[in-house]
């Protein structure tokens, strides 16, 4: 006999009361264990593309609509490269936090965002796993997981992590939000549907992987609708299936206009290996990879956030050792793995539920359809996650002896099984909080990857960088070798078609220029008088003419990808390296080849046209060719573009002096001299730099800077220039 009357709707209530206490409780204990083992990660700086996408790049440093335009209509690694990544909302975070909140240039209040982003996702995955598993204490285990699992610190700890953690908890919002637009209790679905859509739609913006948000939801009408036929289920849920596709519709026509502006850029070898070879070897590889990213998830005792070439080797087609033989493993894992979740769809819907959704969150990152800018990250893992811990949620439930039930009642356990789990829980929680060392800043992230990945190429490459940066007079050594060993890293593993990337030789040369400088400098000579400083002088042509190379052939293929996708010749801007022309120039005129200096020196304007230490070095090495008027129109040039530098000033009074000393280019001020632009001399030469700057305006496919000097030219100078149609 059922009861009803006051007394059984005041009993409701007051368990109804009690529930939202538990987990109101429960909450507030993530959030406290998500604190303990992130405490230190507070300590971390800027590191890698977190200080690039929050320190290095303008368009976050001030709220102004300029910047907000920037960054909805350009690339997420804008101006640095065009990669294809699309990810403005988690742009206008930073920005936010940087001019809003005036964190600017401090870590800890990003830090402080990570780990509030974190705990909100550790508590989400709570929510959805009482739904789903319907047992208070598998769900807390599946979320305290999820919070303390060591992989998240490459997503809470590193501030570039800001997407996964943002898209996460989109995906995760947007199914809560949409079950309970499914709830028969709900008094407001339709709300809750538009809600579950907005919420997909933003994380969709914040970083591709919350496009899984659609596929997700319907995996869960599957899941959990054990009673209908497929047609029915269909029908049923199609209207609401539509509404959630819309974040993909809207995602694609964004990327679509911003796009339209220049194709992305190929994916180079360095980022991702499987991009250098063919289709089959790839996906047999991204197999592999798989099954690397599950032994992570199980054993994350050796953890690094790069895995570039060779640390994760292509398929050889060969069983020769265990690094191939591991393609054997993942395929008979992975259809273990399917085999299993078709098993659940009949005998446990919550098994089914959590292990499809792992393999559909870690899909879009697998390089299984489609290869993206890596071939493995544990960042990539964050989400997938969710799908992870919810299964070991379900495992520890079965093990306490519970069943598929569809309540809350309490499941039979014991207390080996609770303290195994919390020795699980514990010696995770101390792990992540080990690891969050490693991101303290580059020099410890950097010297840990090449422990942990030494056959890694980025890791020796970056530390390489990272000793450089640090003192270049005590670590040159350091830098050299590192930098040498990644360099052969490449030439080994690289397919023959495949060419060393120009920005891993440029740094080797420099590395060697500065060798050599110190070589000569510490027997008071300059580097073509010591023999060792000029070895090492031709090592660093050596490296910087091969990344010319490269750079010069990336540029054409580029230019070619431009005009296929609609652009005129003339808006085609030449891109690269800005210094690496500078250098080669500087390094022919230590050696006293300024011939060759001037020669790459003038193919080198169109690369780099708004780099004034290009004009400067021109300048230097025309000089020494006896080619002072020349030498005086270089440095104008430089002038012209930055005003700023000092060194402009002195070399043209020494250029004059050369040309003509008794001319009125440079008359008497306040005891200096200064340079005369009333002299017709001087204003020959200023008139002379600006047509050719215009020129190599045009040329680079830069008509906004070309018009932009030619409006200075004629209106405050006066000058008629011959330069408007050329190009």
């Amino acid at each position: 006999m059922v009861r009803s009357g006051p007394g059984a709707r005041n009993s409701l209530s007051s368990a109804a009361a009690e529930e939202k206490t538990h987990r109101l409780l429960i909450a507030l204990m993530l959030g406290l264990i998500t604190f303990a083992t992130f405490s230190n990660s507070f300590e971390a700086d800027f590191t890698l593309d977190g200080k690039f996408l929050i320190v290095d790049t303008a368009r976050v440093h001030a709220a102004t609509l300029d910047n907000l335009r920037l960054i909805l209509t350009h690339d997420h690694w804008w101006p640095d490269w065009v990669s294809g990544v699309y990810r403005p909302l988690t742009n206008v975070s930073f920005l936010l936090e940087y001019a809003g909140f005036g964190y600017g240039t401090r870590a800890f209040g990003y830090h402080v965002t990570n780990l509030l982003l974190h705990w909100l996702n550790s508590v989400l995955v709570f929510e959805l796993a009482r739904r789903i598993i319907r047992h208070r204490e598998s769900a807390v285990f599946a979320a305290v997981l999820f919070s303390v699992h060591p992989i998240t610190a490459d997503v809470v700890t590193n501030l570039a992590g800001r997407a996964d953690l943002l898209a996460t908890a989109a995906v995760l919002g947007g199914l809560l939000l949409y079950i309970r637009s499914k709830s028969r209790a709900s008094d407001h679905k339709p709300l809750a549907m538009i809600a579950a859509a907005g919420v997909m739609t933003a994380g969709a913006f914040c970083k591709e992987s919350a496009l899984i948000g659609l596929p997700v939801c319907v995996l869960y009408d599957i899941a959990m609708d054990e009673g209908s036929a497929a047609g029915s289920l269909i029908r049923r849920n199609a209207p609401t299936w539509s509404i959630l596709a819309i974040p993909t519709a809207l995602l694609f026509a964004a990327r679509h206009l911003v796009y339209l502006a220049g194709a992305p850029a190929p994916i180079l070898m360095t980022e991702n290996n499987l991009a250098a070879t063919d289709f089959w070897t790839a996906r047999l590889t991204a197999c592999k990879v798989f099954a690397k990213n599950l032994a992570l998830l199980l054993w994350p005792a050796h953890l690094s956030w790069d895995y570039s070439v060779n640390q994760v080797k292509l398929f050889r087609w060969t069983l020769a050792d265990w690094e191939h033989w591991q393609v054997v493993v993942a395929l008979v894992g992975l259809a273990a793995i399917v085999a299993v979740t078709c098993i659940a769809y009949r005998r446990s819907r919550p098994c089914f539920f959590y292990a499809l959704m792992f393999l559909i969150a870690l899909l879009p990152t697998s390089n299984l359809l489609v290869l993206i800018p890596a071939v493995m990250a544990e960042r990539y893992l964050y989400l997938p996650l969710v799908g992870f811990s919810g299964c070991a949620g379900l495992l520890a439930y079965c093990l306490a002896g519970g069943h598929t039930a569809t309540s809350l009642d309490e499941a039979p356990g014991s207390l080996l099984l609770s303290l195994l789990l919390a020795m699980i829980m514990l010696l995770c929680a101390a792990r992540t909080y080990w690891r969050n060392f490693d991101w303290r800043n580059d020099a410890t992230i950097c010297s840990s990857s090449v422990v942990t990945t030494p056959d890694s190429f980025r890791g020796h490459m970056c530390l390489a960088g990272v000793a450089f940066r640090s003192d270049p007079q005590r670590h040159i050594d350091l830098a050299i070798s590192e930098a040498e060993l990644a360099q052969s890293i490449l030439e080994r593993n690289a397919p023959a078609a495949a060419d060393v990337p120009g920005y891993v030789l440029d740094d080797l040369g420099k590395y060697y220029r500065v060798k050599a400088t110190l070589l000569a400098a510490t027997q008071g000579s300059a580097p073509a008088n010591v023999p060792e400083s000029v070895n090492f002088l031709h090592k660093a042509v050596d490296a910087f003419s091969r990344a010319a190379a490269w750079q010069e052939r990336t540029n054409d293929e580029q230019r070619q990808r431009q005009l296929a996708h609609g652009k005129a010749p003339r808006e085609v801007e030449d891109v690269g390296i800005r210094r690496l022309y500078e250098d080669l120039g500087g390094v022919y005129l230590e050696l006293d080849e300024a011939t060759l200096a001037v020669e790459v020196l003038h193919n080198a304007r169109h690369f780099a046209p708004n780099n004034s230490g290009i004009y400067v070095v021109l300048a230097d090495a025309q000089a020494k060719l006896g080619g002072n008027e020349a030498a005086i129109i270089s440095l104008l040039q430089a002038f012209i573009i930055n005003p700023a530098r000092d060194d402009v000033q002195r070399g043209l009074f020494a250029a004059y002096q050369q040309l003509a000393p008794d001319s009125c280019a440079f008359s008497p001020n306040n005891g200096a001299y200064r340079l005369d632009e009333n002299c017709p001399l001087v204003r020959r030469h200023i008139c002379q730099a600006f047509d050719d700057l215009v020129a190599i305006f045009l040329k680079a496919g830069r008509q906004t800077e070309a018009d932009a000097a030619r409006e200075t030219a004629t209106h405050t100078h006066g000058c008629a220039l011959q330069a408007v149609g050329r190009h």
